[in-house]
């Protein structure tokens, strides 16, 4: 997980602009689907996140976490529904 360890690429730096409430950092631990919540199910849509993309929880639901991506390259921000599966923590444990 590479990504939280490498300094960002040249030229790009974050300003904060507002305070999210996040329970929980994660990244992506494959190419994984976004997912909408309607009418109580969870609903496949076209959005996902690649492989050790990072991501704020801001809830959970069953098997799945309300997340934000914020994208350095287009600047956009996406949230949306993801498995908790498909998810992995950035910082593991040393204590095994």
């Amino acid at each position: 997980m590479d990504g939280f360890r490498s300094p960002p690429p040249d030229g790009v730096s974050y300003t904060p602009t507002k305070n999210i409430h996040a329970t929980e950092i994660r990244v992506a631990k494959s190419k994984t689907q976004f997912y909408n919540f309607r009418n109580g199910k969870f609903i496949r849509r076209n959005g996902y996140l690649m492989t050790n993309d990072p991501i704020i929880i801001t809830k959970e639901n069953d098997q799945y976490s309300f997340v934000r991506f914020f994208n350095p390259v287009t600047t956009r921000v996406t949230t949306g529904w993801i498995r908790i599966a498909d998810l992995v923590d950035p910082f593991p444990s040393e204590h095994k």
